[in-house]
């Protein structure tokens, strides 16, 4: 998570690929997948967008980015999700 926050603070805006496991004991990250994909826990069900929602929380305080600038770009409905988060 330290290149992520490095490249974001760099950047100014990163595109990350997570894959997430909902309804897990904590929401924390995983690990990394050997293509770069970040694994995350979230302990939000996936059921009614609570799952995203949670992800976005949790990326939020990671990164100490404003919710607002934290979007799914692709697979809101999937366990891989491409994230966009802006500072």
């Amino acid at each position: 998570m330290d290149e992520v926050k490095k490249k974001l603070k760099e950047k100014g805006e990163i595109y990350a690929q997570i894959k997430v496991r909902p309804a897990a004991s904590l929401t924390k990250l995983v690990g990394c997948l050997v293509d770069g994909t970040l694994k995350v826990d979230v302990a939000a069900p996936a059921r009614g967008g609570l799952a995203n929602r949670a992800l976005i929380d949790w990326l939020a305080k990671e990164l100490a980015a404003d919710k607002k600038n934290i979007k799914i770009i692709a697979g809101a409905g999937e366990r891989r999700k491409l994230v966009r988060v802006k500072i």
